[in-house]
């Protein structure tokens, strides 16, 4: 099926059939699930890019870097999932730690 990508937004991408010009009606799921957590490294917290999983699928539901304080937070999820989460250290200059994962993790 051809389609014509008309709209981009954050979550939502509004595509039509060639010669339709209209959205009559349109429904969006929205999730209010939350995740929040803290990076530390050998107790000290530290900014680190934080993937985040749902774990039946493998999907990727987000990614996001914590920040200074080590704190991050992955909002608009569904809270009827499990999530699992990585925080990589990607920082080949110095010491390499290896990934971190979190698993079956609920939204709250």
């Amino acid at each position: 099926m051809d389609i014509e990508t008309v709209g981009v937004y954050p979550d939502l991408v509004v595509a039509l059939k060639p010669n339709v010009r209209s959205i009559e009606s349109l429904s969006v799921l929205t999730y209010s699930g939350v995740i929040t957590g803290k990076i530390l490294e050998q107790g000290v917290p530290v900014s680190r890019r934080v993937l985040c999983h749902q774990r039946d699928t493998g999907v990727l539901a987000g990614s996001t870097w914590s920040d200074v304080n080590g704190d991050y937070v992955f909002n608009g999820l569904d809270d009827s999932k499990k999530y699992y989460i990585v925080s990589l250290d990607e920082d080949m200059s110095t010491t390499q730690y290896n990934a971190v994962v979190q698993d079956l993790i609920p939204a709250k």
